[in-house]
């Protein structure tokens, strides 16, 4: 039979054990990071920086398009889609705001609140539409439907 003592010794192998290889796999990682990892980080962030490039300049002629044409299917992979805003005056807001004891935090008018009163026409001010570009997630299936 085993004594305590003697448990307690293989603990105590096995916890430097334990800490000998996490360290171990501390060093390995920082020196891969350090050689291969941050290049990699790189590159990329890099890919990602020209997949935001070309997302951009798709979406601002796609909107061309749309707005020669107002095709909100301009191509296939991109749709146009419009944006409902509210637009209103400060003041004013605040002003209907305190007579109809709506859309307020203490003090100070709740925009977020405002604004989709606006939006459903229960507040003063103006609903603008705006043309925004989609880009569809899966391009390979949205070319192919083409």
């Amino acid at each position: 039979m085993t004594t305590l003592q003697e448990k307690l010794e293989e603990l105590m192998v096995a916890r430097d054990h334990a800490t000998e290889t996490s360290l171990a796999l501390k060093d390995a990682k920082d020196h891969w990071w350090a050689n291969t990892g941050y290049h990699l980080q790189e590159i990329a962030d890099s890919a990602k920086n020209v997949v935001a490039e070309a997302e951009a300049e798709i979406k601002e002629m796609a909107l061309a398009v749309y707005h020669e044409t107002q095709n909100k299917n301009p191509t296939p992979g991109v749709a146009i889609r419009m944006n409902r805003l509210a637009v209103y005056d400060d003041e004013d807001a605040f002003a209907w705001a305190l007579e109809h004891q709506l859309a307020l935090v203490p003090e100070s008018l709740n925009e977020k609140e405002y604004k989709n009163l606006v939006l459903n026409k229960h507040a003063p001010g103006e609903v603008k539409e705006e043309p925004v570009a989609q880009i569809a997630r899966d391009l390979a299936k949205a070319l192919k439907e083409d």
